[in-house]
């Protein structure tokens, strides 16, 4: 069945892994929380997930079962992943299209370029 992942200690580490596990790039993951993109219904199935950032599969992190925690649909946990880029490609790094920080993919990694000479 599926089921929600409660934000209670929810962080980077652990959004880095959902992305890693959904093909998206392993870094570079923005974690969210408290029901950032809306709440879910069901089960709530983890809480309290802790991974190191190493692991492939989030079921590899420590985690509670939400049965031994109180945990709320107001608190599921979401992510932001990056696409995988290509060497050269260039992008708006504040996520609008028509301004902003001008990033390059240099060996699968988003960066900044710096301006000093």
């Amino acid at each position: 069945a599926w089921g929600t992942v409660c934000s209670s200690g929810w962080s980077t580490a652990d959004a880095n892994v959902v992305c890693h596990q959904l093909d998206f790039l392993p870094l570079g993951a923005k974690a969210k929380s408290n029901a950032y993109f809306g709440s879910g219904s069901g089960i709530i199935l983890l809480s309290h997930v802790s991974c190191s950032g190493n692991e492939n599969n989030l079921l590899e992190c420590n985690y509670q079962s939400c049965s031994v925690s109180s945990c709320s649909h107001s608190n599921d946990a979401g992510v932001i992943c990056e696409l995988p880029c290509n060497n050269g490609d260039i992008r708006l790094g504040d996520e609008n299209i028509l301004k902003g920080r001008v990033e390059v993919c240099i060996n699968g990694t988003w960066g900044t370029i710096c301006d000093h000479y």
